[in-house]
């Protein structure tokens, strides 16, 4: 039996009446439409039952899109659709409701209606799909649910969640042709105010000459305004208890930038209260009442200030303070007595300077020495307070005095020199019947070593048989004329001794800085321009004296600043301080090693990482001392110094270098078997390398040096001479000779090649 479609039309609408009346009396209708039908068979006979019945919501009679289904089946909760006698009745929208594949979600009527505004119902009766598609239609009063109150529904905001665009824009009265805001408020006192009830906190927006104005108590977020990143912990506090702005973050609480990003300020960056980036100008700027202003960041500057004092700081309540670029001066700094105008100390050693102590312009001391000081033109350096010397350095003591003569010229003597610190007294006397017993100096016995180096000159002033010291001692001496004589000749004399306590003072000790001779400059600039003070020169004063015995002063040479040979071969083995390259280079001042409290030398942290980086360099043209290392690579006491040499190929540390020829002072690594033109070891860490120049070990350094075993062990205390393994040492065969000997084996390697330490030996 085969239902027939049932009519529809009229009972459509009434339905459509119903649910139209409900809108008009109620305030929420529900979201259902009530359909009624009939179901016949193919003989047109009402048919009586339970039907299965699926109800399709489509947007076109035919094709379209299927929107929503409203199933009433055996398999939907609300079960099938009771017929009798033909007649069925469903409510639309009671069923099981499921989207229909279309666009969009739909599980409601009331979705479905709001943005479809027609529909057409397709009715499917178990297996069967009737035809046609029915257009769902309102009653008449119905169509007054587009309006209210005579209005648009266009014309009212849409207060639910949905999105909803508006194209014109909002105005609140009064009206007026204001024309670019989106939302405009206007008042008499203020244009809005929001409140919360339960709290003290206010908003105004218009407040008076104020745009926005909030205002909050002291409990919870009370303050002025309050804002919060909902996806991270940054905040900022406006007005909030005695703080004007309060704001936090685990980023960056304050973040200003201008819209090019090249100026920046944040505020509690990291472990910064402030931090500023700048352009082309500076971080900062502060600019003062007067004249004064400061910079700071500024390219390649980190502050710069400028006014009547470009900067002042003082002690509060006492009397120390330092301006910078006060008047014509740099700096200028007071204190008071005992304190003193400037302290200078190092946090690492115990150097320490001092300006201005009481009624002294400048103190120096630490454990190394009191103060240096150098000429970076001539190569001269002095150090005061140093070991046992008062002043330690490569040129000579001398005084000045004026000229009494000339106002014009000075007269400059040089002090003596010597192997020894001695000391003297002089004076004249006479024989008494050929003998004399004078009393020395009162005070040359409380400095003078009475057991050793005393030594008397004798000079007579009259005929006598010639005269000699008979006794000798730092409170008398006894002199007697030779052969018996009685007469009472005159003389003078002079005698010299040890000063007491100095008697071990080394004369050839550790060289720990660059001494080379002086450059001179002045002196020389000085016979330039005034060729006729050469006369006063030690140089032409000996020139000039003639010799007794007929001899010349030796060979001329003219490449020798002093005209001679040998004297020119003695000052080149020393070295003449190059002043040309001072200019370009480091002053000629070395990193001297740091004296220990037991009386070690030991590394100071400035010639360990020379050592460490590979950086030595000869500086103005002498050596600098780099530090080296135990064959572990640790820092060892008695860490050497070493002379920078140059190269002609790769060395690595350890490497036994030796003269690339005969006629050139680069080195390589020594490659013939007991190589008299080796010169030593290069010092440096493991594994270091040189390219240009290596700092090779003086003599008396222990070092790590490469070692060949491989023909003969090696045993500590075995000389060591070059390899045929380059860069290698070996054992020196019985009777190497002189000058080939480059160390001493300090550990044992019993076959192979290795490294091990060694005590560079002088060749």
């Amino acid at each position: 039996m085969r239902p027939r479609q049932p009519r529809l039309g009229l009972l459509v609408g009434f339905s459509a009446a119903l649910l139209a009346a409900s809108i008009a009396t109620a305030g929420t209708p529900p979201a259902l439409v009530n359909y009624q039908g009939v179901l016949r068979d193919a003989a047109n006979k009402p048919l009586s039952g339970s039907f299965d019945m699926t109800f399709g919501f489509w947007s076109a009679p035919t094709g379209g899109d299927q929107i929503l289904r409203d199933g009433h089946t055996i398999s939907d909760a609300v079960g099938p659709v009771v017929v009798s006698n033909g007649l069925f009745n469903v409510a639309l929208g009671s069923g099981g409701m499921s989207d229909g594949p279309g666009p969009g979600t739909y599980l409601s009527l009331a979705a479905l209606f709001r943005d479809y505004p027609t529909v057409y119902l397709e009715i499917k009766v178990g297996a069967e799909t009737l035809t046609p598609r029915v257009q769902l239609l309102s009653a008449a009063y119905a169509q007054n649910a587009t309006h209210l109150d005579g209005r648009a529904a266009a014309e009212f905001l849409d207060t639910g969640a949905s999105q909803q665009t508006k194209a014109g824009r909002l105005r609140l009265t009064p009206a007026d042709t204001l024309s670019g805001y989106g939302l405009y408020v206007k008042g008499l006192s203020t244009a809005s105010v929001f409140a919360e009830n339960a709290s003290t906190g206010k908003g105004y927006l218009a407040y008076a000459d104020t745009g926005v104005y909030g205002e909050g108590g002291s409990g919870g977020f009370g303050s002025g305004g309050y804002f919060r990143a909902l996806d991270g912990n940054g905040f900022l506090v406006a007005g909030t208890g005695n703080n004007g702005v309060k704001a936090g973050g685990t980023g960056l609480p304050g973040d200003f930038q201008n819209s090019f990003g090249s100026s920046k300020a944040f505020l509690a960056a990291s472990d910064y209260a402030v931090r500023a980036e700048g352009g082309t100008s500076a971080a900062g700027y502060f600019l003062g009442g007067g004249s004064g202003s400061a910079s700071i960041g500024m390219p390649n500057t980190g502050i710069s200030a400028r006014g009547d004092i470009a900067g002042e700081f003082q002690h509060n309540g006492l009397t120390g303070y330092v301006r910078l670029a006060y008047r014509d001066e740099g700096i200028l700094a007071r204190g008071r007595f005992p304190a003193n105008a400037g302290n200078f100390e190092d946090t690492l050693y115990s150097g320490r300077a001092t300006l201005a102590p009481g009624d002294t312009g400048v103190t120096g001391q630490g454990s190394y020495q009191g103060a240096e000081f150098t000429d970076t033109n001539d190569g001269n350096w002095a150090r005061i307070g140093y070991s046992g010397y008062k002043i330690y350095g490569n040129g000579s003591m001398g005084f000045v005095q004026n000229h009494p003569m000339d106002a014009t010229k000075a007269i400059v003597y040089t002090a003596p020199e010597g192997d020894e610190t001695a000391v003297y007294t002089r004076g004249s006397a006479q024989l008494v019947g050929g003998e004399a017993r004078v009393a020395l100096g009162p005070t040359f016995r409380l400095v003078a070593n009475p057991e050793i180096g005393l030594t008397a000159h004798l000079t007579p002033r009259g005929e006598c048989n010639g005269l000699y010291v008979a006794e000798l001692s730092p409170t008398e001496m006894v002199v007697r004329e030779r052969g018996g004589g009685t007469s009472s000749a005159p003389f003078d004399y002079l005698v010299y001794g040890l000063r007491i306590g100095f008697e071990e003072r080394a004369v050839v000790r550790d060289r720990d800085a660059d001494a080379p001779i002086p450059a001179m400059l002045e002196d020389r600039d000085g016979l330039a321009r005034e060729p006729e003070l050469r006369a006063y020169t030690a140089l032409e004063r000996f020139r000039a004296m003639p010799m007794a015995t007929g001899a010349t002063n030796g060979a001329p040479d003219a490449a020798s600043p002093t005209g001679f040979a040998t004297a020119a071969v003695l000052e080149a083995a020393i070295g003449r301080f190059d002043p040309t390259a001072a200019r370009v280079a480091e002053p000629v001042r070395v990193e001297p090693m740091r004296r220990a409290s037991d009386g070690r030398t030991v590394a100071t942290a400035a010639t360990a990482t020379a050592a460490a980086t590979g950086t030595a360099r000869p500086s103005s043209g002498a050596a600098d001392s780099v530090a080296g290392p135990g064959s572990d690579g640790t820092l060892v006491p008695g860490w050497p110094l070493a002379q920078p040499m140059d190269l002609r190929e790769p060395v690595e540390a350890g490497d036994v270098l030796a003269l690339a020829g005969t006629g050139t002072m680069r080195l390589a690594r020594a490659s013939l078997a007991v190589d008299p033109l080796a010169v030593g070891i290069a010092v440096g860490l493991p594994g270091q390398a040189w390219h240009d120049q290596v700092p090779v070990a003086l003599a008396g350094s222990v070092v790590a040096c490469r070692v060949d075993a491989g023909q003969s062990p090696v045993a500590p205390g075995d000389l060591l001479v070059s390899s045929t393994l380059p860069g290698y040492a070996m054992r020196a065969p019985d009777g190497a000779p002189p000058g080939t000997i480059v160390a001493k084996a300090l550990e044992p390697l019993a076959a192979g090649a290795g490294t091990i330490r060694v005590l560079v030996m002088a060749r």
